[in-house]
């Protein structure tokens, strides 16, 4: 998959071009149309870099640039050209280019340059939790990169849909319907709201008053609020799973979970709204938002 785009209507410059990049390991593709430009990076998620003739003809980079930034803004632009002046170069700052150079630059020089717009592109990608597009084998593809592990989130999703096909342990059930209090309850001692419970009251009816949604109590019996407590559980530990390996990003495993709670019926969109409007959820999500600066 190409990584680099040269961008040239001097089809002589660009084939010698990426001939002497191609030689030094990188993977080019030729275009001579800023319109087919535009088509294949919106398509292709492996162009990292674009190298493109400042004074190509019927070129206007500027728009070029701004029109590519909409949809892809972590790709990196080296602009070559044959003559420079201070006023192109301070727009080229502007423009935030990451590279201005001789057209004529030697091949070295422009290697270099490339390959340190390309740890750019991996940076910008980690900062605002793009994925970075991985390249080589199957098997590497599947393993990916951090905040993108195609394979490991196959295995979470098979993980949970196994979890959710198995049977709701009895003892699960029990504990939850054991009133407060009666033969046997010495086993809600290790619960840590037990001595909120009132005498005679379960865990499963505990909780259907903090959530003030006693008129669902059809919904809420032994097997019900079990079936969402194993439920909740299952979502839990793909969380866990998620954060862990970098399999995507925290936001997003967050929204997930939030999605799935809402999806199965473990608490209605109103009830996780306020779950989420937490400060404590507001101050993890400040800390992520800021790590990625």
């Amino acid at each position: 998959m190409p990584s680099i785009l040269l961008l040239d209507n001097d089809s002589a410059h660009r084939e010698v071009l990426a001939k002497a990049l191609e030689a030094r390991g990188l993977s080019t593709l030729q275009l001579s149309s800023p319109r087919e430009a535009v088509h294949h990076i919106r398509s292709d998620r492996g162009i990292d870099v674009v190298v493109l003739n400042r004074e190509m003809q019927g070129l206007k980079w500027e728009e070029l640039l701004r029109d590519i930034r909409v949809f892809r803004p972590e790709v990196q632009f080296v602009l070559l050209t044959g003559y420079g002046s201070t006023e192109a170069a301070l727009l080229a700052g502007r423009m935030d280019v990451f590279s201005y150079l001789e057209r004529h630059v030697s091949v070295d020089e422009l290697v270099r340059t490339i390959r340190a717009a390309r740890d750019e592109t991996a940076r910008v990608r980690r900062r605002q939790d793009l994925p970075i597009v991985v390249r080589g084998s199957f098997w590497r593809q599947l393993l990916g990169v951090h905040n993108w592990r195609p394979g490991l989130i196959f295995v979470g999703l098979l993980l949970f849909t196994a979890w959710m096909l198995m049977p709701l342990p009895g003892r699960l059930q029990e504990l939850l319907s054991l009133p407060a209090g009666a033969p046997g309850a010495a086993a809600l001692l290790g619960y840590a709201d037990y001595a909120a419970l009132a005498p005679g009251e379960t865990v499963s009816e505990h909780y259907l008053d903090l959530s003030g949604l006693r008129v669902d109590a059809r919904a809420w019996t032994p097997a019900g609020a079990a079936a969402r407590a194993w439920t909740m559980i299952g979502l839990l530990a793909l969380s866990a799973l998620f954060w862990a390996t970098g399999a995507i990003p925290m936001g997003v495993t967050a929204l997930a979970i939030a999605a799935g709670m809402a999806f199965f019926g473990v608490l209605g969109p109103d009830q996780i709204a306020r779950a989420f409007a937490q400060d404590a959820v507001f101050f993890i999500f400040g800390v992520l938002a800021l790590s990625q600066v």
